[in-house]
Formats: C-alpha cells, structure tokens, sequence
C-alpha cells in the first residue's frame, strides 16, 4: 500500500495529500495511507497548524490581512455567544 508522509502541522500539505490518495484511489490505484507526522511537544510552539496554515497562505497571496481580521472577528463572535450559553446555568 503507498504511504505519503506528510507534516502534520502543515493543513494545506496534509489537503494535498489528501487530493492525491484520492485521486490514486478513483483511478483504480488502490488505498493509501497518509501519515500525517506532528512535530513533538516541545516544537508545538513553533509548528502550530493555524500559524502554519495561515504563513502558507499569505505567502502564496491567497488571502490577505482583511480576510484574517474576518476570521478573527467571526471567532469572537463564536466565543462570546459560546460564553454567554456557558454562564447562563451558572
């Protein structure tokens, strides 16, 4: 069965080599196993998925900082109402 070792922290590798097993899968290629290596605890600081994720995008110019000052605003939305649900029954 064909592996592909991917960086775990990475979001877009780990989705490439998504694409990929599934396309070997529809062609007829068989299964395939994505191992999908974390850095270990230690390097958490420095490999962490969201700033991982986020320095790829920028760096290929897919988003820019409007669309982070969405996402970050959409998440303090998210955790107030989450919040506000959690102190309701307190």
């Amino acid at each position: 069965m064909p592996v592909l070792l991917v960086d775990g922290a990475d979001a877009l590798a780990v989705h490439d080599a998504t694409v990929k097993a599934l396309e070997l899968a529809r062609s007829g290629a068989g299964p395939v196993l994505i191992d999908a290596v974390l850095p270990g605890p230690t390097a958490w600081p420095a490999r962490d998925p969201l700033v991982v994720c986020e320095q790829r995008l920028r760096a290929t110019g897919t988003v820019d900082d409007g669309f982070f000052a969405e996402v970050a605003d959409t998440a303090d939305t998210l955790a107030d109402r989450l919040r506000a649900r959690l102190t309701v029954g307190a």
